[in-house]
C-alpha cells in the first residue's frame, strides 16, 4: 500500500512538472522535448553554395582585447544586401 501510494505520488509529481516544464515555468523543456521526440530531425539540411564570408576584428575597449567576428552573405545577394548573421568568435 506504502510502495503503491509513493509510485502514484511520484508519478504525479512528474508529471506535473513536465506540464510546468512544457509550459515553461520551471526549467527542464528541453528534456520534456527529447522525451517526447520533438528533437529529432528526419530530414537533411537544405544545400546551398555559401555566400559571401567577410572575417575581420577589432579591439574592444569594454574586453580590452582584439574581438574577431565574420559577416556571412546569402549566395547571390541583391547588391547592397543586408549580411545574413554575425557571428561574434566564430572563426
Amino acid at each position: 500500500m506504502i510502495i503503491g501510494s509513493a509510485t502514484l505520488g511520484a508519478s504525479g509529481g512528474l508529471g506535473l512538472w513536465a506540464l510546468l516544464a512544457d509550459a515553461r515555468l520551471v526549467p527542464g523543456r528541453s528534456v520534456v522535448d527529447t522525451m517526447l521526440g520533438r528533437c529529432d530531425i528526419v530530414s537533411n539540411p537544405p544545400e546551398a553554395e555559401p555566400g559571401k564570408v567577410l572575417k575581420s576584428s577589432f579591439y574592444s575597449t569594454h574586453r580590452k582585447r582584439t574581438v574577431r567576428y565574420q559577416v556571412a552573405y546569402p549566395p547571390n545577394p541583391p547588391a547592397g544586401g543586408e549580411p545574413a548573421g554575425i557571428m561574434p568568435g566564430w572563426i
